[in-house]
């Protein structure tokens, strides 16, 4: 797997660049290169500075350390084994490397997505500029925003519009038994800080729906008192999170 090339600029006080130099490397599928493993920190696989004290790499600013030599991270996955993070909690890209990043130590996400281009919205309908915008990856969001600072209260809204739907369309919690466990967020449309929101309510409805699950096959006390509050904490959290959201919209409907 080929990686950028390594520049290194020369500046003047004024910031202006009077010099370049570039090294061009390559990587194994996995980011392992012997040669450039060493003992000092520097810029390496994706652009992420190697940690020597870790043996690997750092991803989400810390959140979660990758080994190369290993190809798994160090660490499982919150993620796992019901959200994003998939059956292994340890591993990196669901095994696919080539055609996957994560970047943030978090959940895989496909390479060479196309980028958006807004382009002239307000010279389209409010249904298309609706569905421009929702098509827009999590990760790609506030990029979007500072790409696009004219059209930061059009993204706002619908991606919290969106982010509030997912919320409502998760079960009451009065139809918990009857609910699925698994529960898969969509990847567009919505922010990434909506989304990890959203990804730790679906993970109490889970933990709701498995604590119904052992009281029925064994309705004691014990089993009655998780049920209920496991249930208690997932109906306050998506009370939280619904509340949370439609304030967010209000500015936004008053700008609008």
């Amino acid at each position: 797997m080929s990686s950028p090339a390594t520049r290194l600029l020369a500046s003047d006080l004024a910031r202006s660049v009077l010099r370049g130099a570039s090294h061009g490397f390559a990587y194994l599928a996995y980011g392992y290169d012997p040669v450039r493993e060493a003992t000092y920190p520097r810029l390496g696989f994706n652009g992420v500075i190697r940690d020597p004290q870790a043996g690997g790499y750092l991803l989400g600013n810390g959140y979660r350390a990758y080994s190369t030599v290993l190809m798994r991270f160090c660490s499982p996955d919150r993620l796992s084994p019901f959200a994003d993070g998939g059956m292994n909690s340890y591993g990196y890209c669901a095994g696919d490397p080539i055609n996957h990043e994560d970047p943030r130590g978090a959940f895989k996400q496909a390479l060479q997505r196309r980028s958006v281009d807004l382009g002239q919205l307000s010279d389209l309908p409010k249904s298309t500029r609706v569905d421009r915008v929702s098509s827009v990856h999590h990760t790609e969001t506030e990029a979007l925003q500072l790409r696009y600072p004219g059209y930061s209260d059009l993204i706002n809204e619908v991606t919290t519009h969106n982010a509030l739907s997912i919320a409502r369309t998760l079960p009451s919690p009065d139809r918990i038994a009857g609910a699925m466990a698994g529960f898969t967020l969509p990847n567009a449309g919505i922010t990434s800080d909506d989304r990890d929101l959203l990804a730790d309510l679906v993970r109490q409805l889970h933990r709701a729906v498995v604590a119904s699950r052992n009281y029925v096959a064994a309705p004691n006390t014990t089993n009655q008192a998780t049920m209920r509050e496991q249930i208690n904490d997932y109906s306050k959290g998506k009370e939280v999170l619904i509340d949370y959201l439609v304030r967010k919209m209000e500015p936004v409907r008053e700008i609008s």
